[in-house]
């Protein structure tokens, strides 16, 4: 959801919920997930702001595939992202597609009852931090807007990344 502007501000607030799918490594032993997100938004001209803010992402270990074990991989993301419309704001069109592409740090851990992902022995977060990377689209239609995003966390020789679709 946008929230309104005050009238000539040039800020905007962002939130957002949706799931999170798991790629990779963390597809092979965990199930989608979920996300939530605030980002306030600065303009920098008439189609580009500049947005900082954080997300939280939650995925939980695939009991289908190892029912022995429980456990969750979270995900806190502080960052920016350079968000651009591809519509000027004097088209008038009901519907604004936009891009976006940022990055920054990413804080990423395991449950208590985890220190590893399940069928990938080297895939450890321990309160693991390291920077990550963003990029999608989406569009706005009045104060509503829909996102999807690919996310990469930057892990040595892991595979960290994950898709995540919201409102």
């Amino acid at each position: 959801m946008v929230v309104p502007s005050i009238q000539g501000s040039p800020m905007s607030l962002y939130l957002s919920g949706g799931f999170s799918d798991p790629n990779g490594q963390l597809a092979s032993s965990m199930k989608a997930g979920f996300y939530g997100v605030a980002k306030a938004g600065f303009k920098i001209d008439t189609r580009t702001e500049f947005l900082v803010g954080a997300d939280f992402h939650k995925f939980s270990v695939d009991n289908n595939k190892y029912p022995a074990t429980n456990g969750n991989f979270r995900t806190l993301l502080v960052g920016f992202d350079i968000k651009m419309d591809l519509v000027s704001p004097t088209s008038k069109e009901p519907i604004v597609p936009f891009l976006i592409i940022g990055g920054g740090y990413a804080n990423i851990d395991f449950t208590d009852t985890l220190t590893a992902l399940p069928g990938a022995s080297d895939f450890k977060a321990d309160s693991d931090s390291k920077n990550y990377i963003e990029f999608g689209g989406g569009f706005e239609l009045g104060q509503l807007f829909a996102l999807i995003r690919f996310i990469d966390i930057f892990k040595q020789e892991d595979d960290a990344r994950f898709l995540s679709a919201g409102i």
